[in-house]
């Protein structure tokens, strides 16, 4: 069944109906993954990129395949799909938004996986998508479990230059990094 929808998208988006890609194009993908065919979804997501033009792509196609990957523990196609996303962000051909970094944030924190989590975070902010709180502190919790417990103080108050308030689990995070590192001295300076 999945075969019949993605050949006959394909062959309305290669005979110029490319509305039919851009309206469904994302319920297909959802579909594909309900049908636990995500390899499928992530194949038509690169097809999808090699016809001419380009097919429109958004961050709804990503996080799809984001959370899909990552439900599957299969996070090195998550990672795959992450420098997919930025090689076709600095190219500008689609638009993107803080949702996939946030999914893909979320999930790389799950499994832990605190390095690529900093990696992600930052990669995210060399975009120009700006962090809220819930990336900021998971960002902080990150650095602190990666042994980088100053420069976590040093991104805190960057954040709160930035003009993103913390709330109780962001202090929270720093002050177990100060009774954690034996550092509680850092604290009054934060």
């Amino acid at each position: 069944m999945d075969r019949f929808a993605v050949d006959a998208f394909s062959a309305g988006a290669v005979n110029g109906v490319g509305d039919g890609w851009v309206g469904c194009s994302g319920s297909l993908l959802v579909g594909l993954v309900n049908l636990n065919n995500v390899e499928r979804a992530w194949e038509l997501l690169q097809w999808a990129q090699l016809v001419q033009p380009p097919l429109p792509l958004n961050s709804i196609h990503y996080t799809v395949l984001v959370t899909a990957f990552g439900r599957r523990k299969a996070l090195d196609r998550v990672i795959e799909v992450l420098n997919d996303m930025n090689r076709w962000k600095a190219a500008g051909l689609e638009e993107l938004d803080q949702f996939t970094f946030v999914e893909l944030i979320k999930l790389l924190y799950k499994y832990r996986h605190w390095r690529e989590v900093v990696l992600t975070f930052e990669a995210m902010r060399d975009l120009g998508y700006k962090a809220n709180i819930v990336t900021w502190t998971t960002y902080l919790m990150c650095l602190n479990r990666t042994g980088e417990v100053q420069r976590s103080f040093e991104m805190f108050r960057q954040m709160q230059a930035e003009g993103v308030h913390a709330d109780e689990k962001a202090y929270g995070v720093m002050i177990n990094s100060c009774t954690s590192w034996k550092q509680a001295s850092t604290i009054f300076e934060a």
